[in-house]
């Protein structure tokens, strides 16, 4: 699992290299107007992608169970059934992208008349990627399902720098926004066809059983449909924050709120890349196995994300003057403090969250967050009122804590999940969030010298800790394997 956490780490941290590299770029050769159009197109598809309706990853957890289960009859019917769907759900995705073209170009973002050919003929070509989003959903599935992470990657890490890199290639021979997005279009078909190619060659399927099956297709929706519940609730969860400021506070105080966001969560990286890799083997597993693969990973997200928490608690002003200025930083350092200790309660979450979906249980994490909207909305509000971005940081961190209680206490509740509490025992959380509040203490030291002695002083003791207590000896054995030795000859 390790090796295939290492292929999705990377498979999610070229396209932040490649924006970091090419998006100064980009915004200076095509100017904030054309670039704007670029932004928007990258959003709207985004959101368009989410036609495959989660049966992508119900295709990755059904293949996985059926592959341990040596049903390879219904293996193959799996495949083929699900490709017939995200079919159909390509085909209708396309369809209603390329019928709202006129809809996005002149009311949703009233694009202004000069840029208007271009606009609609870049949109028109990001209806033409459509499909090739949703069909690759489709093609990855079954190779996550067989743990080709290095497959998946290896088109991935690619195609996804594509995304920001093509374009500059582009403006090498024209600025029009419409040739830039078809390069992008092409390039997304082109990572199609080659995950098309990639199952052919590595997924084992029986002969036959290409026949469209009423009762698996709708298994697939079924499953999927809640999975794509989560897919909209958390967007929505996490936008929400942004509109309250804005409406209660001002639109300057978004920016303060949404600069240090995006940076701490980019940890979500560490679960993301994890949790990709064991999603699976949670999916072919059962009771105590289950049970193991929760606990495992928990441990290796406490072991990777504590540290990372630690530092952005400690020197979040510190980074924020030296990245964006004092004067956004005076606003903004509160903010990604809180922010900081939420994303590492909810990476935790996602254990349980991931180990639900796996289960066959998305109805229980769909349902939990369609709960979390209305009361999240009522505490950010009363918070944001009294405490102003701050105050929105706190909420977002104790919705958080909250949604990892409820998904944990329902995956204990759970037939397939039996036995103690699947999270950290009372005393090592007791510990953590000790160690989370002597941060935040620390974050005050002065001069900045003491601060950073304090720092170190906590961040070995903790390592120190987590190397004792958190790593099994097999898995102490298995680290301190792959560090390499040098050997003396004479």
């Amino acid at each position: 699992m390790l090796t295939n956490t290492a292929w999705n780490l990377a498979g999610l941290g070229a396209p932040i290299l490649a924006a970091v590299v090419a998006m100064p770029l980009l915004i200076g050769q095509l100017g904030d107007a054309r670039f704007g159009i670029l932004a928007l197109g990258w959003m709207v598809t985004g959101y368009f992608a989410l036609f495959d309706f989660g049966v992508g990853r119900a295709t990755t957890r059904s293949m996985a169970a059926l592959r341990k289960a040596s049903a390879e009859d219904e293996h193959a019917s799996v495949f083929w059934n699900s490709l017939y769907v995200h079919a159909g759900l390509a085909s209708l995705g396309g369809l209603l992208f390329a019928a709202a073209v006129p809809w996005f170009v002149d009311i949703a973002f009233s694009i202004s008349p000069t840029l208007r050919d271009e606009a609609y003929a870049a949109f028109y070509w990001l209806a033409f990627s459509v499909p090739a989003l949703v069909l690759a959903s489709a093609l990855r599935g079954p190779l996550e399902a067989e743990q080709r992470f290095d497959l998946v990657n290896a088109v991935k890490m690619p195609i996804s720098a594509l995304n920001y890199l093509a374009p500059l290639l582009a403006l090498q021979f024209t600025h029009r926004i419409d040739a830039v997005i078809a390069v992008i279009a092409l390039s997304r078909w082109l990572a199609t066809l080659a995950y098309a190619e990639l199952c052919r060659r590595a997924v084992p399927l029986q002969p036959g059983h290409r026949s469209p099956r009423r009762g698996t297709m709708t298994d697939l929706l079924k499953d999927g449909g809640w999975l794509t519940v989560t897919s909209i609730a958390v967007p929505a969860i996490m936008m929400l924050d942004r509109g309250l400021i804005a409406r209660l506070v001002s639109l300057e105080a978004v920016t303060y709120y949404v600069v240090p966001y995006e940076v701490v969560t980019k940890m979500w990286v560490l679960s993301a890349s994890l949790l990709g890799a064991a999603y699976p083997l949670m999916s072919a597993s059962k009771g105590h196995d289950l049970h193991r693969l929760c606990d495992q990973t928990l441990r290796w997200l406490l072991v990777t994300a504590t540290p990372a928490t630690l530092v952005v608690v400690i020197f979040a002003d510190d980074l924020l003057r030296l990245w964006v200025g004092p004067h956004i930083a005076a606003h903004s350092a509160p903010v990604m403090q809180w922010l900081a200790i939420g994303v590492w309660i909810n990476i935790l979450a996602q254990v349980p969250l991931t180990a639900l979906q796996a289960s066959g249980r998305a109805r229980i994490v769909g349902s939990i967050q369609l709960l979390e909207l209305p009361f999240y909305a009522v505490l950010a509000s009363s918070l944001i009122l009294r405490y102003g971005i701050t105050g929105a940081a706190a909420a977002w961190a104790l919705r958080a804590a909250i949604e990892w209680l409820a998904l944990s206490f329902s995956l204990h509740r759970t037939e397939a999940h039996p036995g103690r509490w699947p999270g950290i025992s009372p005393i090592r959380l007791f510990l953590l969030s000790a160690t989370i509040i002597a941060s935040g203490l620390t974050a005050c030291a002065t001069p900045f010298a003491v601060k950073c002695l304090l720092a170190l002083l906590l961040i070995a003791g903790l390592a120190g800790w987590q190397w004792r207590y958190l790593l099994t000896t097999e898995e102490r054995g298995k680290l301190l394997a792959r560090i390499p030795r040098r050997t003396a000859t004479k």
